[in-house]
Parts: C-alpha cells; sequence; structure tokens
C-alpha cells in the first residue's frame, strides 16, 4: 500500500497513520473477535472475515486509486479491524481445536510456520510480479487475494468447530 500510494498518489504518510491507527484499534479487535468466536463458533466468525477481505481487496484498491486519501483511517480500519481480524482473533485456538493433544503444539506450530512462509513470505515478491505483470495495476493482485481467500473458504469449511458445539451443548443444558 505505501508504495503504492507514493508511486500512484504521491503520497507515503497516509498509509502509515492510517495502518498505525487500525493496529492500535486492533490491539482490542482481534481480542473482539476471538471472544465472539467463543460464542458462535470459530467457523463462522472466520469464514466471514475470509469473505470480507475477498470482497475488501478490490474495494480497498479501487479507493486507493481515485478515493479521498482523508478518508483512508476508515477504510483500513474496515479492512483491519472487521475483515482481517475476524480471521486473526479465533485462529490460535481454532488451529489449536484441530489437533489431538498429543501433537498439539507440532502441528500448529508447522502450520503456522508454512502458513507464514507460503502465504505471507512470497506475497510481497508475487504482488510485485503482478503488478508489473499487469501493467501497474492492483487487478492481478485483487485475483490473486481472492483466489487465495477461496482456498481458505475452502480449508475454513473442511475444519472441525469444537467451540461451537460446546456453546450449543452449553446453552443446550442453560
Amino acid at each position: 500500500m505505501l508504495s503504492y500510494l507514493a508511486e500512484n498518489r504521491d503520497d507515503s504518510t497516509a498509509g502509515v497513520t492510517a495502518v498505525m491507527i487500525a493496529s492500535a484499534i486492533g490491539l482490542f479487535t482481534g481480542p473482539l473477535w476471538g471472544w465472539i468466536s467463543d460464542k458462535v463458533g470459530r467457523k463462522r466468525v472466520t469464514i466471514g472475515g475470509i469473505i470480507g477481505v475477498a470482497v475488501f481487496g478490490w474495494i480497498f484498491f479501487a479507493f486507493l486509486d481515485a478515493g479521498p486519501l482523508a478518508f483512508l483511517p476508515i477504510v483500513v480500519i474496515l479492512g483491519m479491524n472487521l475483515a482481517h481480524d475476524a480471521i486473526y482473533g479465533p485462529q490460535a485456538a481454532w488451529f489449536a481445536e484441530q489437533f489431538p493433544i498429543e501433537i498439539r503444539y507440532s502441528g500448529v506450530n508447522m502450520g503456522y510456520q508454512l502458513g507464514t512462509v507460503i502465504g505471507g513470505g512470497i506475497m510481497p515478491m508475487v504482488a510485485t510480479l503482478l503488478y508489473v505483470v499487469g501493467g501497474h495495476s492492483p487487478w492481478l493482485i485483487c485475483g490473486y487475494l481472492t483466489l487465495l481467500c477461496l482456498l481458505s473458504l475452502i480449508a475454513a469449511l473442511a475444519a472441525k468447530d469444537p467451540a461451537r458445539e460446546l456453546a450449543i451443548s452449553a446453552r443446550a443444558g442453560d
């Protein structure tokens, strides 16, 4: 975002400010989404976040191209604190719930590390390549993000959701 704003809008400070504000709010929204996932199930919250990220990528770049930068913090807050944090908040607990206790630490750790390398580690290079191949347009990046969200959605649908099952059992017992 910062390079894109500097190249296309001659502004590199609005993005930093927006991310700092959203990150500060994230100190509260990450745990909030985790708490919500305790009540309604991790799968529901995460799937909502995945869909939010898939849609948000397109809106975000359209805004970066033409929207008033004074509103950038609001747009980044919507993307980070509503969509991203809805995935991130429940993630640690949900990952742990996918593995039996005997291999839980190894399973979660391997998932995090491989996911970070494959998803996050190469993303800047892939995004730069797609940006150049796309004629300095962000739309191939948005398509790639949507593809990643589709794969995430498939994985989320296939995963167990013990927190939801426990919440349903607790309500039935009330």
